[in-house]
């Protein structure tokens, strides 16, 4: 699986999801369903997901956790070392 990212705050005027309100079937920016929890951690969550024609990680930080400038630079960091 790809990882790929969710940050639970404001994109576009819309509201995205927080990390503890996304359940079996929730589908993402219309394109990530997700299967599952995998891992809940203090600072975010793991989801395998279908994206359209392949399986894929979605780590999603937690909305209150995106606010933090420190604490959203080191979520992003996971993921460039995760890639």
């Amino acid at each position: 699986m790809r990882p790929a990212v969710w940050a639970g705050r404001r994109r576009g005027g819309r509201h995205c999801h927080s990390a503890k309100a996304l359940g079996v079937g929730t589908v993402l920016g219309e394109r990530y369903e997700i299967v599952k929890l995998l891992e809940q951690g203090g600072m975010d969550a793991v989801y395998p997901a279908h994206d359209r024609e392949r399986e894929v990680a979605l780590k999603v930080i937690r909305s209150d956790m995106a606010a933090n400038p420190e604490i959203l630079w080191r979520f992003k960091q996971e993921l460039i070392l995760a890639w």
